[in-house]
């Protein structure tokens, strides 16, 4: 018996928002409206003051400023950056994974579709090794052979550096001058390498 608000994206699209709607009263959902998800972040965290919410979506990057006193938040402005995405940053690694094993093994696992998938399959625990010790080992298996690399947690903050600066230009561009402000970002962004 509970009404539905659905929580938006800085970047959304209008014929986006119809077709949401549209699926929703396919499914008999009492829809109320749509809600800014940053703005709704920032409420339900019950934050007294300004806050910058960073957006990393799969394709996408997004900033939002909101203003809240810890009893009402609205939506200030949005920035959407020019480049970034967690399929963006991913790609960055799978780059620098393939280029460290072509160099020392001498095979591209980009090449065949099968150990790329491997590989993207492979990073989210790659990631957390690095988070753990420092460094980790990126493997594929292919026609009975297996080929590894040792990486650093420093190669893989490297290789998305242009991702990572178009974060924090997004970020200063909404913060507003001299003004302290929260940080709210996704928490796999937290466990990013540098």
């Amino acid at each position: 018996g509970e009404r539905v608000w659905l929580a938006a994206p800085a970047r959304v699209d209008p014929r986006g928002l119809g077709t949401a709607l549209g699926i929703a009263r396919e499914l008999s959902l009492p829809v109320d409206g749509f809600i800014d998800a940053a703005t709704a972040s920032v409420a339900a965290l019950g934050l007294e003051r300004s806050a910058v919410v960073l957006e990393l979506g799969l394709h996408h990057l997004a900033g939002t400023s909101v203003e809240s006193d810890g009893k009402t938040s609205r939506r200030r402005r949005a920035i959407l950056g020019d480049r970034g995405g967690l399929i963006e940053l991913y790609e960055s690694w799978l780059k620098l994974i393939s280029t460290a094993m072509v160099k020392r093994t001498r095979f591209d696992p980009l090449h065949v579709a099968d150990t790329e998938q491997q590989l993207f399959d492979a990073l989210p625990t790659l990631l957390s090794e690095l988070a753990a010790t420092g460094g980790a080992t990126a493997g594929v298996s292919t026609s009975g052979s297996r080929f590894e690399v040792s990486l650093s947690r420093d190669q893989f903050a490297e290789s998305p550096q242009p991702i990572y600066r178009e974060m924090l230009r997004v970020m200063h561009a909404l913060r507003p001058a001299g003004a302290t402000v929260a940080l709210v970002f996704p928490q796999v962004v937290a466990g990013l390498p540098g």
